[in-house]
């Protein structure tokens, strides 16, 4: 299961209005009206949860199920305005075409999905220089990361080995030691 919290628009919908609560396409989802505003924490409908696990990236999610572990008020005030109904009844389709945030839980990172967001591996790539490089010291060898390390994470986001290879030797500072690095 993948957790992630979500800010952006789109419309509350009974899970069993369809036979799934996911879309194939988004051509196939019907239309968004009586748009609303909602952050809280979702969790993936199943077959988006491998979509993303296999790519790494949240591009392309249009559906989104309530967590019912991190309800948090905003997302209780949305579904108790709902008579009768629980949150384990819904599921948020968003609207693309609006801005959106998504943070996924488990590594509290953030994924623009706007259509002016730049590539989901390179929000990657930056995430990883920021974490692997952000508070190393050029004189001291010891704070400097060893390439296969950058290389397994990037990996566990969705890389290819060869793209990680890559991606580690770019995010590289010039300075950071060489050799068995």
């Amino acid at each position: 299961m993948v957790e992630v919290f979500f800010k952006g628009y789109g419309q509350w919908a009974f899970i069993n209005d369809f036979e799934e609560p996911s879309f194939k396409n988004p051509s196939d989802m019907p239309p968004l009206v009586h748009l609303v505003e909602c952050r809280g924490v979702f969790v993936l409908p199943h077959n988006e949860e491998i979509t993303y696990i296999h790519l790494g990236s949240l591009e392309g999610i249009h559906t989104l199920l309530p967590s019912l572990t991190h309800l948090d008020s905003h997302l209780i005030r949305q579904m108790l305005s709902v008579d009768g109904n629980t949150p384990d009844e819904f599921y948020f389709r968003i609207d693309t075409s609006r801005p959106m945030d998504i943070k996924v839980i488990d590594d509290v990172e953030m994924i623009g999905t706007s259509k002016n967001a730049p590539s989901c591996l390179l929000a990657i790539l930056n995430d990883a220089s920021r974490r692997f490089w952000g508070n190393a010291d050029p004189s001291e060898k010891d704070t400097h990361t060893k390439n296969a390390i950058v290389v397994e994470w990037l990996i566990n986001k969705g890389f290819s080995e060869i793209s990680a290879r890559q991606g580690a030797t770019i995010i590289r500072p010039e300075w950071a030691a060489k050799g068995n690095y």
